[in-house]
């Protein structure tokens, strides 16, 4: 514990994450940032191994990643920083240094950030974990924005019915703003996807995507939404974000690729 601080202050790292199933810093004072690992990475598994605990460490880093992309887009972060990670039991542990600026992960993130508002990207994730944990009236449902580089995109698609959000003020139709959510959630049962505007705007929802889809890759089992909103990423300088309706993982696309994958049950 003493040698992760250290290390921490050492190198100025912008987080620490305690991946120990006790909680080791919980009640520790410190002046940098400490997220915990959730109960769900709590292994039963009593195996003590170097091998082990490597390979928890591994996944648990895999999952807080995405966590850090959010405190980045929230500006809680910053995106050069230094994250130390500590994991372990009485017997043995790791510490881990990750410096982000040396990421070629978080360099492709960096390049989402340059695309959109960073605000806007963070909250159409937001909603979307938020219509992936919650549903619609006792339904799961999938769903997708389609997030910036809006003429390129409007010209690749056409409406499947009439637009929702057409003639109403911007101020109602900024996903930004909270307040907008439950009309958002409420389309999002449609066909289609919902067009976003580079600084957040609504301007579309129930429109089709008229992409080529060859040779575009997305994980086994996905259906014609996600690979279309992955398409669209290749063909324009828009970010995806999807909403699967089986299991509600959120996923964001960039240049035809995956870049990330959120499970919304897992994160507040």
């Amino acid at each position: 514990m003493k040698a992760a601080i250290e290390l921490a202050r050492r190198t100025n790292a912008s987080l620490i994450l305690d991946l120990t199933p006790e909680r080791i810093l919980e009640d520790v004072e410190i002046d940098i940032p400490v997220i915990f690992c959730d109960s769900h990475e709590i292994s039963e598994d009593r195996n003590t191994g170097v091998e082990f605990f490597f390979n928890r460490t591994v996944r648990s880093l895999k999952s807080f990643r995405d966590l850090i992309y959010r405190k980045i887009l929230r500006g809680e972060l910053e995106e050069e920083g230094i994250v130390i990670a500590v994991h372990g039991d009485e017997n043995m542990g790791f510490i881990l240094s990750y410096d982000l600026s040396k990421s070629a992960t978080f360099e492709d993130f960096r390049d989402t950030l340059s695309r959109v508002d960073p605000f806007v990207l963070h909250s159409a994730i937001t909603l979307a974990m938020e219509i992936g944990r919650e549903g619609r009236e006792g339904q799961q449902i999938g769903t997708a924005f389609i997030i910036g580089d809006e003429m390129e995109v409007l010209k690749r698609s056409h409406q499947l019915i009439l637009n929702p959000f057409e003639g109403h003020p911007p101020e109602v139709r900024d996903i930004k703003n909270r307040e907008n959510w439950e009309a958002i959630k409420e389309f999002a049962q449609l066909d289609g996807v919902f067009i976003i505007s580079s600084d957040g705007i609504v301007i579309s929802a129930g429109r089709y995507l008229d992409v080529d889809a060859r040779g575009v890759r997305v994980r086994a089992g996905l259906g014609g939404r996600h690979i279309a909103a992955a398409a669209i990423t290749r063909e324009t300088e828009a970010i995806a974000v999807t909403v699967s309706k089986s299991g509600g993982i959120v996923r964001v696309y960039k240049d035809g690729e995956e870049i990330m994958e959120i499970d919304p049950n897992l994160f507040p």
